[in-house]
């Protein structure tokens, strides 16, 4: 990479990739423009980004102001330097190519009742759940490989005292992307556990869908992810109940209603994640 000119310079890690090999090597790091500044944006399929990818990052930065000004990077451990380090979310899923994925979407929530005339129960959705333990461990290990956090999810929302609050899908063929979308967007909350890595697609289909997501906080990684989404936080699953689920979808439901909060994400936007690059590329205040 050479030039004087302001860059976003892609990276994108496929799932496996060895850090070693997926980082350029320092004398790789030579050719890039650290007399000019420049945003990162790492797209790592399911793997963590850790603290020691971000610290290897650091001497990319100029007193001056030059060279990296932020990075950005999907499933994000939680930073020791936020101002520098910032979470991107996966968004939508779209191996067909060609923006049906968004359409379907975006029809669908078109099509759908208002949010408020929708049935009140969270829906479980399709999902891959694996009840086989395995050894791998780490940030990655901690969801599919680790005895499934889906399995346990699942396993305590399929409790009688559940039963009206929360229902599943019966349905046991594959759904193509419309009917995929129909279903979300015919649902006030639906759960959106992590997959193998932290983030998943299906947060931001959901909110695509026009529906809002149940998500599972975790402390190791950048909460600032859901900032300016419609995001409710499933409770801890050692003080999960019916109770103090129901207690949370209203809680959501009161301040919607009151106008509080955000019934769409605006992350969902290319035009908006332009203008955060620009930002960053163009001033020196923070964020």
């Amino acid at each position: 990479m050479q030039g004087n000119a302001s860059s976003v310079i892609f990276i994108e890690r496929t799932f496996g990739c060895d850090a070693a090999h997926f980082f350029p090597t320092r004398h790789e790091w030579r050719h890039w423009p650290l007399h000019a500044r420049f945003v990162l944006l790492f797209v790592m399929a399911d793997e963590p980004f850790t603290e020691v990818m971000q610290g290897w990052l650091m001497h990319l930065r100029r007193p001056d102001g030059s060279g990296l000004v932020a990075a950005y990077a999907t499933n994000l451990q939680t930073p020791s330097r936020p101002d520098v380090f910032r979470p991107i979310p996966l968004g939508l899923s779209n191996p067909s190519g060609g923006g049906t994925g968004e359409l379907a979407y975006e029809h669908a929530a078109a099509m759908a009742l208002p949010w408020d005339e929708r049935p009140w129960a969270m829906l479980v959705p399709p999902m891959a759940v694996n009840y086989a333990c395995n050894s791998r461990g780490g940030l990655l290990g901690r969801y599919v490989y680790n005895c499934s956090l889906r399995a346990l999810i699942n396993d305590t929302l399929h409790r009688g005292e559940f039963e009206g609050l929360v229902h599943t899908t019966t349905a046991s063929r594959r759904f193509d992307k419309a009917s995929y979308a129909r279903l979300l967007a015919a649902q006030r909350f639906v759960l959106s556990p992590p997959g193998v890595g932290y983030d998943s697609y299906k947060t931001w289909e959901i909110i695509a869908a026009g529906a809002v997501p149940v998500v599972v906080p975790d402390a190791a990684f950048d909460e600032r992810l859901f900032d300016r989404s419609p995001v409710v936080r499933l409770p801890p699953l050692s003080d999960l109940s019916r109770s103090s689920l129901e207690a949370t979808l209203r809680s959501y439901a009161a301040r919607r209603h009151r106008g509080e909060g955000h019934s769409t994400s605006e992350r969902l936007s290319l035009q908006w994640w332009r203008q955060r690059f620009t930002r960053d590329l163009f001033s020196t205040c923070g964020l």
